[in-house]
């Protein structure tokens, strides 16, 4: 630093010590103080310390944009993972969907509900999956949708065992020849 304050006395005609003086330091002072009593943020003595300064902040900026790089380049990677997973979880979930709706549809068709279940506007949130038959019973009677009662046995048909129309006949559950 005393290159430069003997630069600024030679320049304005003083002696070295007068400077010094005006400036409130000594030849011993250290680089900040002398930076402070310039006014300035920093100052180099030679254009060597200052390309060395230069250099050492572009290397620490060239590796701080290396380490985003290298972030971003694994942020891009994790997304890329979210979105297979994500597209495979909703492909299962529409499959499990489209299972659940074939099971009650079939359900539907099972109980005999007159109604096209696909025209019902029934919601799966409403569906009591541990028992999907009242479930989907209830629905139709709140909705007000007619239900084909199973056939029962007609009384007029013969209900003879076949067994027994061959000579053998059917007592407490054992079957015996006539």
């Amino acid at each position: 630093m005393k290159e430069i304050f003997e630069k600024i006395a030679t320049t304005l005609n003083l002696n070295l010590e007068d400077v010094l003086n005006q400036f409130n330091l000594t030849l011993e002072s250290k680089p900040e103080e002398f930076k402070k009593a310039l006014g300035v943020y920093s100052i180099f003595e030679t254009k060597d310390k200052h390309e060395e300064y230069i250099n050492k902040v572009l290397k620490s900026k060239e590796q701080q944009i290396s380490q985003l790089q290298e972030i971003d380049k694994e942020n891009k990677q994790a997304l890329e993972m979210l979105k297979n997973e994500n597209e495979l979880i909703n492909q299962k979930q529409t499959e499990t969907i489209n299972k659940l709706n074939q099971l009650i549809k079939s359900e539907w068709q099972n109980l005999g509900i007159k109604r096209d279940f696909e025209k019902s506007g029934f919601d799966l949130a409403n569906l009591d999956l541990s028992n999907i038959k009242q479930s989907l019973l209830n629905f139709a009677e709140n909705e007000g949708y007619a239900i084909n009662k199973p056939q029962g046995l007609n009384h007029n048909q013969d209900t003879t065992p076949i067994l027994t129309k061959q000579g053998f006949k059917n007592v407490n559950g054992a079957i015996t020849k006539e």
